[in-house]
Formats: structure tokens, C-alpha cells, sequence
């Protein structure tokens, strides 16, 4: 093969080599971005169905309340149950790893117990023995409750254990094809460079050879071409019109956002759900405000007057800052009052200081008493897990907390 025809073809081989590889680098970024797009729906549905777990327990448990709307409660029921049955299905859609799909199983198995057992209780409550069925709920029913979201926990935390090394492997593979299509294109770049310079070579040869071709005229004698410059002119001709690739940028990596510790939060509604001691509520607060970044959490209970929100249990907050926030009217124009009014969750953005709030009510089965607010940094307050998990912790203290509890508390600080 003529020296043109190679430097052509060598060319043109590393052309290919560097658009292949470019489009190796930018099909594996889209599966990076899907791989992190579905761990996001996959942690979304967790969190749906942990929210609906919740729920569930705290509708089975207001129905055996003394004062009950037994119909409202049951629709209640079987709306949370039927959104955790469907929130497991779309996680069982999901799911890549088989550990993650084996606890989900389990989690299906223990929701499906769980329904038996309120299924029981309303048959006691149908009966008359409504003590009977409320045992069965708190012991039973705790036991089920816990024991499914503590298998979502752990489906979520095996799914992202295999996503993420699924994401490491592509991005390690994609480097090597960023490096690949960078090192073909500068390659390409040599080869153009070097047949430019043959070329040039090739032109001061044919100035310095002017008078030897005049001679030969002279002479009658044709001078000879060789077949070397036509070769050049033409790979030289090749390599002009064909531009070098150019490297794209590497991807920038996206921020890393800390996580909520799941395990963590899963233990602590556990503990929450066993809890048979109101002095161990100031301590669950602060392991709570660990896993939410909070700088300080409160339980404010509506007082015996009722038309006050006074703090009943806090973490994070001394008793002389406690006494200077005193008693906050129903009618205040806040979040905390806003939220207790409204019954719904508010939230505050953070100001200048960078805190931020979250503030969710405490709803029995007849009214709404008291609302927890959490105080966190770093603009947590803006983020959906963590509103979630605060609502889900508001949730179990509803159980947890009597309405009277600002007003025992304010009794013990007058008396102090």
C-alpha cells in the first residue's frame, strides 16, 4: 500500500475510534443519570409506603377508640392499606438487587398479617370487646407494623447498595472511554500535523529543483513525477477536509447530598411504638434530631384553656429559652399556630441565620391537640424525605402525647 494511502486510512481509523468512543461516553452518562433517576423514585416510594404504614397503625388504632366514628375509620383503614399494597408493588417493579426484592417480599407478607389482625379487632369491636381488640392492635398490630417498615428500610438499603456499585462500574467504564476518544483525537491531530509537514517538505524540495526541470527542457528530456507527492497532495487533502474530533468535557459529578439513616429513623419509631415511659420522650427527640439535622425539636400541646400552645416535651432547647417562648395563641400569625389551626404541615425557609422549620400537627381521631416543630440546618426544611420522616414521627407522638400534657408540665414549672 502506497505511504499516502496509509496515513489515510490510519487516519481515518482513529476518526472512528474517537466518535465511537465519544458515544460510548455519552450513552453510558445516560445510564448513570437513569441508574440515579430510579434510585430516586425507588427511595420515594419507600418513603410512600413507610408514610402509609404509619397512617395505617394510627387509623387502626383510632378505631378502637372510645369515642370512634367506626365507619370513617375503617375507610380510613383500607385507604392506607390499599396505598401500602400498591406502594410495595411499584417498589417490587423497581427493584434490581434480590436481596431488595426478598425483603419487599417479606414486608408484603407482614402488611398482609396486618390486615388480619385489624380485620380481628373490628370483629372484637363488632362484638363488644373493644379491650380485646385494642390489645390486639397494641401488641400484635406494633409487632407487624414495625416488622414491614423495617423490611422497607432494609429493601432500600440493599437497592442502593447495588446501584451505586452498578454506578461506580459505568463511571469507571466511561472514563476509560473519555480517555480513549481524547487519546484517538489527539492521535488524529499527529497524524494530520504530520503529513501538513511532509508536504511543506515536499514544496521547498520542488523550489530547490526549479533549474534541474529547466535544464531538462533545455535538453528535451520530460522531467519525471514521482508518485510520492501525488500521494501526499492527496492524504494532505484528506486530512484538510476532515477536522479532528473534539474531546467533550468530562461530566461533572453532581453534588452529593447526605442521606437520611434510614436504619437509624426505623429504630427510633420502633422505640417510639414500644414506648411505655414519658420520660424517655426527651431523649427519642434527640436521637430524632440527629437523624433530621435538627438544631432543637418541640411537642407543643394545646393547654387546659384552650387557646394556647404551651411546650410539653423539647430537645435541644434550655429551660430559660423555653420560658422566654412561653405560651403561643391559637390566633398567632406563625407556623407553629398555623399549622395547629389548619392541621397540615407548614414550613418555614431558612433566613438569614441558614435555619429552617418544620412544623407537623398532632392529629387524634377527633381534633387536632399540638404540633411538633423541628428547627434544621443546611435547608433540610426544604427537602421531601425529611418533611416525610417528620410527619411519620408526629404521627406516633399523636399516639404518645395527651392533650393535657402542656398543662402537667406548665403545673411542674409553676410549682418549681
Amino acid at each position: 500500500m502506497r505511504p499516502g494511502w496509509l496515513r489515510v486510512s490510519v487516519f481515518t481509523t482513529l476518526v472512528g475510534v474517537a466518535l465511537a468512543s465519544g458515544y460510548w461516553v455519552v450513552l453510558l452518562n445516560q445510564q448513570i443519570g437513569e441508574g440515579r433517576s430510579g434510585e430516586r423514585e425507588f427511595t420515594e416510594n419507600a418513603w410512600r409506603v413507610t408514610v402509609a404504614l404509619s397512617e395505617l397503625r394510627t387509623a387502626q388504632q383510632a378505631y378502637v377508640a372510645a369515642d370512634a366514628d367506626h365507619a370513617s375509620q375503617a375507610e380510613r383503614t383500607a385507604a392506607q392499606t390499599d396505598a401500602a399494597v400498591a406502594g410495595l408493588a411499584e417498589l417490587t417493579r423497581l427493584a434490581t438487587a434480590p436481596g431488595a426484592g426478598r425483603a419487599i417480599e417479606a414486608a408484603s407478607e407482614a402488611v398482609g398479617d396486618l390486615q388480619g389482625v385489624g380485620a380481628a379487632s373490628r370483629e372484637h369491636v363488632a362484638a363488644g370487646e373493644t379491650e380485646l381488640a385494642r390489645d390486639l392492635l397494641l401488641t400484635d398490630g406494633a409487632d407487624l407494623g414495625a416488622e414491614a417498615a423495617g423490611h422497607v428500610a432494609r429493601a432500600l438499603g440493599v437497592e442502593r447498595t447495588a446501584r451505586d456499585t452498578a454506578a461506580a462500574r459505568q463511571a469507571t467504564t466511561q472514563a476509560r472511554a473519555f480517555f480513549l476518544a481524547v487519546g484517538s483525537g489527539v492521535l488524529a491531530s499527529v497524524v494530520m500535523l504530520l503529513a501538513a509537514l511532509r508536504r511543506s517538505r515536499s514544496s521547498d524540495g520542488d523550489a530547490a529543483g526549479a533549474p534541474a526541470e529547466a535544464l531538462a527542457a533545455d535538453s528535451g528530456m520530460q522531467p519525471v513525477t514521482g508518485s510520492s507527492l501525488l500521494d501526499l497532495t492527496l492524504a494532505a487533502d484528506v486530512a484538510a477536509d476532515a477536522s479532528p474530533p473534539a474531546a467533550g468535557d468530562a461530566p461533572e459529578p453532581e453534588p452529593v447530598v447526605p442521606e437520611i439513616d434510614l436504619p437509624a429513623a426505623a429504630v427510633i419509631c420502633t422505640d417510639l411504638g414500644s414506648l411505655t415511659s414519658a420520660t424517655d420522650l426527651p431523649d427519642l427527640l434527640g436521637r430524632a434530631a440527629t437523624v433530621l439535622n435538627a438544631t432543637g425539636m418541640i411537642v407543643w400541646v394545646s393547654d387546659g384553656s384552650g387557646e394556647a400552645l404551651r411546650p410539653a416535651v423539647c430537645h435541644g432547647y434550655s429551660p430559660a429559652m423555653l420560658a422566654r417562648l412561653g405560651a403561643i395563641p391559637h390566633d398567632s400569625e406563625n407556623a407553629t399556630a398555623s399549622a395547629y389551626r389548619e392541621g397540615r404541615m407548614h414550613v418555614v425557609p431558612a433566613d438569614s441565620s441558614g435555619s429552617g422549620a418544620v412544623v407537623a400537627p398532632l392529629v387524634s381521631s377527633v381534633n387536632c391537640f399540638g404540633v411538633l416543630s423541628a428547627e434544621l440546618r443546611e435547608g433540610w426544611e426544604a427537602r421531601r424525605d425529611v418533611q416525610s420522616l417528620t410527619r411519620i414521627i408526629a404521627a406516633q407522638l399523636a399516639t404518645l402525647v395527651a392533650p393535657d400534657a402542656a398543662a402537667h408540665a406548665e403545673t411542674q414549672r409553676a410549682q418549681a
